[in-house]
């Protein structure tokens, strides 16, 4: 795995939680935070809603059926979380996410897996510690992905996305505004346009064995933001 330092850090939901609507959000739902540093600053901070209690959706393995990432999808304000039984299991099938405050909370990107694309069609949609087998595409506002891997491309066409600590093994394709992209590794291609797009901490790979995992000796050079105007650390 690639060593960055960018610094990600749980906790509960405090205050500043990047902007009044999303502060409001993560408290009113005793959701937890997470700062995503890089350098001792604080880049931003990611609300998620509760991930306990019987307001989060949990998915099991059902050993007949298999894995069904099924949840309401129009509706908003829902957590899905995954039961330590579906560890490691695909989830197969594409998802498509089109209500509003939408966190998916994952078991870590080794354990919980989404073999197929994932499509971000709501606003404030929260994305942690899962891997896409497909491609990520990003059609609303307010996205965040977390702590992730996703084997296709990225494609973001609206504003205020975070990507933060993910392995990217496609292109990254931004045009939209306001994007912060920190931590993370990409092996295709980087273009980054848009306004007040930020950059930080984000290194190009290339994985030669093919095994989806990134060794230290695979990691190349610094990745800045399409403009060259960035704080990216060489």
């Amino acid at each position: 795995m690639k060593k960055i330092a960018l610094t990600l850090i749980l906790g509960f939901a405090a205050a500043a939680c990047g902007g009044d609507d999303e502060s409001a959000w993560c408290d009113r739902n005793d959701g937890s935070s997470e700062e995503i540093r890089s350098g001792g600053e604080v880049l931003a901070t990611v609300c998620y809603g509760p991930t306990t209690g019987s307001l989060a959706i949990r998915v099991e393995d059902e050993a007949d059926d298999g894995l069904d990432l099924n949840f309401p999808q129009t509706r908003n304000n829902e957590v899905v979380v995954f039961d330590e039984s579906t560890n490691g299991d695909a989830i197969p099938g594409d998802v498509f996410i089109d209500g509003n405050k939408i966190t998916i909370y994952g078991n870590g990107a080794e354990n919980t897996i989404i073999d197929g694309n994932l499509t971000v069609a709501g606003n404030n949609v929260r994305i942690r510690g899962i891997t896409v087998t497909g491609n990520l595409i990003i059609t609303k506002n307010n996205a965040s992905v977390v702590d992730s891997v996703v084997h296709g491309n990225v494609v973001i066409s609206k504003n205020n996305t975070l990507i933060a600590g993910t392995d990217i093994y496609g292109n990254v394709d931004a045009d939209s505004n306001n994007n912060l992209f920190a931590g993370n590794a990409v092996q295709g291609n980087w273009n980054i346009g848009g306004n007040n797009a930020g950059c930080e901490d984000n290194v190009a790979f290339s994985d030669e064995d093919d095994d989806f995992v990134i060794d230290d000796d695979e990691t190349g050079a610094a990745l800045i933001c399409g403009d060259g105007d960035d704080d990216t650390d060489d």
